[in-house]
């Protein structure tokens, strides 16, 4: 008698090979930063050739960020620093290179002046912001290690203060920024995943040794396009997983006798290899992108999901180089499964395909691949450009 094992059909049909990912933003580094100005808070992406403009980058997932083009002769700066005078009138934008910081009245424009770095505890900082204060006026701080320094300005030579970091300050931050009197400090946290937290200036003296109460969390449009944004949220990840094409299959025959013979059914099943573009349009969403850019929302946004499935497994990557063709193509095509096939008592066939879930969705899908068992290929599925 002919029976096919109907509970292979309801277990087998997605397979995870490996789960990726720690729901956390990577930490800013060389070309990607966060700063803000009187009215703005910015992020800078040099990999996505621009950056991001909100009001402020927590609140209403309703509202939308502004994006425009990084002019190229800024982009890889080792930091960012956007100023704002007691007066709550803008000042002036920096980029801090390894010797000398240059001043802008926008990034999108190269214009602008150079000047030294003043002192070396000033240089090669791992994060830098400025502050008005009602004590020391407009001041800059660089943080290096677990010690700050506090500068007139990054010309000066000598600091104006110094100490060592707080306790809740010293892991876990994503960026700092300055506006007027506050100190905004994005951290990765283990169970809310990213939260912006305010502090004043008596945080870094130790005078108030907790951070404030004001917290919030990155709105979606922020959230999406800072690093490892896609996955950083709850229950966010990245799963490489082998799915059967179909629910026709694995297709088993249970006959005890292994000399029987059935043939497998002919199914035809429509399929999509390549990179799944329209898995990122929730992406650009809450994304107001500039006409002076010289690519559009949806290729901007397709352009965020490659960059992240090149991260690292800890920031919810797959660590895969998106720059090949597979990525750039979309095929749909329709395919014939089982036509020809014989299966022998006791076995079964299946197909396979490989696929990435970023969050659930979609992002990346391989060819077809053949068992002649009930499980999925026992190597993981494999994707141009692994690195």
């Amino acid at each position: 008698m002919k029976k096919h094992l109907l509970t292979f059909f309801a277990c087998m049909l997605l397979i995870s090979f490996a789960t990726f990912g720690q729901s956390k933003l990577k930490p800013h580094y060389k070309g990607y930063d966060i700063f803000s100005t009187r009215k703005y808070v910015y992020v800078v992406r040099t990999d996505l050739g621009c950056f991001l403009r909100a009001k402020k980058l927590g609140g209403s997932n309703t509202t939308k960020s502004e994006i425009f083009p990084l002019n190229e002769a800024l982009g890889n700066a080792k930091h960012y620093v956007g100023y704002t005078n007691k007066k709550g009138e803008d000042s002036k934008r920096c980029a801090v290179w390894e010797n000398t910081y240059s001043t802008h009245e926008n990034f999108g424009d190269a214009k602008g002046k150079v000047k030294e770095i003043g002192s070396p505890l000033a240089k090669n900082g791992d994060h830098y912001f400025a502050l008005s204060t009602e004590e020391m006026g407009k001041v800059v701080y660089v943080i290096k290690g677990l010690k700050y320094y506090v500068f007139k300005s990054l010309s000066s030579t000598k600091t104006l203060n110094e100490g060592v970091l707080p306790k809740e300050l010293q892991s876990d931050v994503v960026a700092f920024w300055g506006r007027k009197k506050y100190i905004y400090i994005l951290k990765n946290t283990k169970e809310r995943g990213p939260l912006i937290y305010r502090a004043t200036a008596s945080i870094l003296s130790n005078m108030r040794p907790k951070l404030s109460s004001t917290v919030s969390a990155p709105n979606i449009g922020v959230r999406n396009f800072l690093v490892g944004g896609l996955t950083a949220k709850k229950n966010g990840g990245t799963s490489v997983v082998w799915k059967s094409v179909s629910s026709a299959f694995p297709f088993c025959n249970d006959s005890k006798n292994p000399n029987s013979s059935v043939a497998a059914p002919k199914h035809e099943q429509s399929i999509t290899v390549g990179f799944v573009k329209e898995a990122t349009s929730s992406i650009e969403h809450n994304w107001s992108v500039s006409a002076t850019m010289s690519i559009e929302s949806s290729g901007l946004a397709s352009l965020v999901a490659k960059k992240h499935l090149e991260l690292s497994a800890s920031y919810g990557g797959v660590s895969i180089k998106s720059e090949t063709k597979q990525w750039s193509t979309e095929n749909t095509t329709t395919i014939t499964l089982g036509e020809g096939k014989k299966v022998r008592g006791g076995k079964c066939i299946g197909y396979w395909q490989g696929q990435i879930l970023v969050s659930g969705k979609l992002m990346m899908t391989t060819g077809i691949h053949f068992t002649d068992n009930s499980k999925p290929p026992k190597k993981s599925p494999v994707f141009y450009g692994i690195k």
